[in-house]
């Protein structure tokens, strides 16, 4: 066979393997089942952005880690997940209403220093961390939304 045409058949093959891979991720790590309820919609993102941070880690459930690659953007009716294009098959971007995240929203910071936000979409728990999770705090404390201990080392 021609060399070209073996060239152009490992890069088909491997674009493939490559959406099936992440489309396997977003099923297996829960993704597609946040999508069902929470994909995000043109009407949720023209509200004003306020802040956006790219290349964030986050971690859906307990097993399901996306390190450096989640974009966290924030608006002033909630939060958006998105990946950037070559990770988004599979991922559609999800949009979680302020009201939601506030039903269960817990920070932490453990001694090493790396703030997480953590908040429960049904049974699943998502973890933000970094400064995705530091800035949602700055923001509910901003907007009176959330009341800190001031003895509480997590604070």
């Amino acid at each position: 066979m021609n060399k070209l045409v073996l060239i152009n058949l490992a890069i088909v093959e491997f674009s493939l393997f490559w959406m099936g891979l992440f489309h396997f991720i977003g099923f297996a790590g829960g993704w597609k089942k946040l999508a069902q309820k929470y994909e995000a919609s043109d009407e949720d993102t023209l509200q004003s952005k306020e802040d956006s941070f790219r290349f964030c880690s986050t971690t859906l459930g307990s097993f399901t880690n996306y390190n450096n690659i989640v974009t966290v953007t924030v608006y002033s009716n909630g939060v958006m997940l998105s990946l950037p294009i070559p990770f988004h098959f599979g991922h559609k971007p999800l949009f979680f209403p302020w009201k939601k995240i506030r039903e269960s929203l817990v920070f932490k910071k453990p001694f090493w220093g790396n703030q997480y936000a953590t908040f429960l979409t049904g049974s699943k728990p998502i973890t933000i961390k970094g400064k995705a999770a530091r800035y949602l705090k700055q923001h509910e404390l901003s907007t009176g939304n959330l009341r800190t201990n001031p003895r509480d080392p997590n604070n």
